[in-house]
């Protein structure tokens, strides 16, 4: 993996060179010269999300404890099903998701009516996934992901105005969702926008990012997302659409599929429309763009 991430930053390097210079700063790249600074900036935030992760669990603990054992049982049941809907999270540190609620809704349609594809599925550890479909799905979802604390206050605000200004009537309404959030409503909560829906989100968001690393919260995002046809996972998409592993794709199917992410009814992996091609370029000026940065990030944090 080491020699494949070298090569990888040469590649990066050699093709961002001949972006304007303004594009880069505005990008990250010049965060080089301030790598001290940007790596304390960055511990900060991974300790801020951490230090609120767990201390909403044991606020939830002390308000538990706090009340009478006569009287007032409905709180108590209240505070105790929210454990219960937290635990799994603690669970999933260590051990892999067997299914997801997208998943089942998934084998339930396709069961009903069976000209739908059967859901697919097959974890893959992220050391054994091509370091350029990472870099793809860092840089085409979250290219912020190493520096953020769940939520990015500068994509959220981006999304209102957009939705609120410029989006088009029957139109998709943007969001601003982190890898971080889009792993909690991939795990554990439907796709529905409501308020309530989007509360919840941001409660396990927040014990996500406080009691996972970051290595485990893209590896299983990767794992769980859709990538269109019922395949689930990238292990599972590599197989059914190209017919290899996950760790053999290409820096041009990593595209295809990180352009799926983002809605493979819209952006699939048999799709040329121009707008699928105008999402795969940016995909790749992304990757060029920011793709060192996410590269030594990569490298700390382990996944070499």
């Amino acid at each position: 993996m080491t020699e494949e991430y070298l090569r990888l930053d040469s590649q990066f390097t050699a093709t961002a060179d001949s972006v304007p210079r303004w594009v880069l700063n505005v990008t990250g790249r010049a965060r080089k010269r301030d790598a001290d600074l940007a790596r304390l900036v960055r511990r900060s935030y991974q300790l801020g999300a951490k230090a609120a992760g767990i201390g909403l669990l044991l606020a939830l603990a002390r308000t538990w404890l706090s009340f009478p054992d006569n009287g007032r049982r409905w709180e108590r049941r209240i505070l105790s099903s929210g454990f219960i809907a937290l635990a799994p999270i603690a669970v999933l540190r260590w051990s892999h998701p067997p299914t997801t609620l997208n998943m089942g809704v998934w084998r339930i349609l396709s069961f009903l009516d069976k000209k739908r594809p059967p859901a697919r599925y097959e974890w893959v550890d992220l050391d054994r996934i091509a370091p350029e479909m990472i870099l793809a799905a860092l840089s085409c979802e979250d290219a912020y992901f190493f520096w953020h604390c769940g939520f990015n206050p500068v994509e959220i605000w981006r999304a209102f105005i957009y939705n609120q200004t410029q989006r088009k009537p029957g139109e998709k309404r943007r969001g601003g969702s982190t890898i971080s959030q889009q792993v909690a409503k991939n795990l554990f909560l439907t796709h529905d926008q409501s308020y309530l829906r989007k509360l919840v989100e941001a409660v396990f968001t927040a014990v996500i990012e406080g009691l996972w690393p970051k290595r485990r919260i893209i590896e299983v995002y990767l794992n769980i997302v859709h990538y269109g046809e019922g395949a689930f996972g990238v292990e599972a998409a590599a197989r059914h659409f190209f017919g290899q592993s996950a760790a053999k794709l290409t820096a041009e199917q990593a595209v295809s599929l990180a352009a799926a992410m983002r809605g493979p009814e819209v952006h699939g992996i048999g799709d040329s429309s121009p707008k699928t091609q105008e999402v795969r370029l940016y995909i790749r000026q992304r990757m060029a763009w920011c793709g060192d940065n996410l590269l030594a990030e990569l490298r700390e944090t382990g996944t070499n």
